[in-house]
């Protein structure tokens, strides 16, 4: 069976592996994740959006690592 893309929205794509990990007792992968903070930043509350960064675990151990103080 292909992983075959079922949501496309702002940044994120979600495909039909990520949507079964929803059927649990699965951990959440950060795609899910990543869905989870653009829905929050563009539909619950857009007003935050330039005091509040949400962003997904990779991006933030980029930020973590990348030497930059």
């Amino acid at each position: 069976m292909s992983d075959r893309r079922i949501l496309s929205y702002h940044d994120v794509v979600l495909r039909h592996g990520d949507v079964e990990l929803l059927r649990g007792p699965l951990w959440l992968n950060d795609q899910i994740i990543a869905f989870f903070f653009e829905y929050l930043t563009h539909e619950l509350h857009p007003s935050l959006c330039s005091k509040v960064a949400l962003m997904p675990g990779a991006t933030t151990f980029l930020l973590l690592n990348s030497g930059a103080a």
